[in-house]
């Protein structure tokens, strides 16, 4: 079974509204892509939310 890659989705929100203080170092931390990569679907954006919502992009 696969399964997408929350964690990291969120890493990537963070880190692209830290105005330059997130430490790229830990982006794959608490992530399916650091722990079982080969189950792990990476995503960014996510069509079916909006600003506000869970998984916003």
């Amino acid at each position: 079974m696969c399964l997408f890659d929350v964690p990291l989705h969120y890493n990537l929100f963070n880190a692209c509204h830290s105005n330059g203080h997130f430490d790229m170092r830990t982006i794959f931390s608490n992530t399916l892509v650091a722990s079982v990569p080969d189950k792990a679907i990476t995503f960014v954006d996510n069509h079916d939310t909006e600003p506000g919502q869970a998984l916003e992009s």
